[in-house]
């Protein structure tokens, strides 16, 4: 089986082929440019999304790091400061009883500041 360019090039090869010069030919052409086209932009638009919702993933990690850092800087402060109420408190049940109701003052203080930030 030989295969022949100008037969090819003129549509006899191919059936149903518009012919590749011509009005025909120029419509397929565009035709399959303007899919070309589509298709880069549904592609582009894909990475677009999945560009977006990494972000919001990568800000949503940062804000729970960033929550999970407070809580953490928060506990540390109330246990410094439930050890310095029993060092000074030591043996007095009425001074350590107003240390405790400070490190409770201090604690919904610290709390409500935490909630306001959020």
């Amino acid at each position: 089986m030989s295969y022949d360019v100008e037969k090819f090039m003129a549509g006899e090869l191919i059936p149903d082929a518009p012919q590749l010069r011509g009005l025909a030919g120029f419509i397929d052409r565009r035709h399959e440019t303007e899919h070309l086209l589509r298709q880069r932009q549904a592609r582009r638009g894909a990475e677009m999304d999945i560009i977006r919702e990494q972000r919001k993933l990568i800000e949503q990690q940062a804000r729970l790091s960033r929550r999970a850092r407070m809580r953490r800087e928060l506990k540390l402060e109330l246990q410094r400061a439930d050890i310095e109420s029993r060092i000074i408190a030591a043996e007095n049940p009425e001074l350590r009883q107003k240390c405790a109701l400070l490190d409770d003052d201090f604690f919904q203080l610290e709390r409500a500041a935490q909630l306001k930030d959020q």
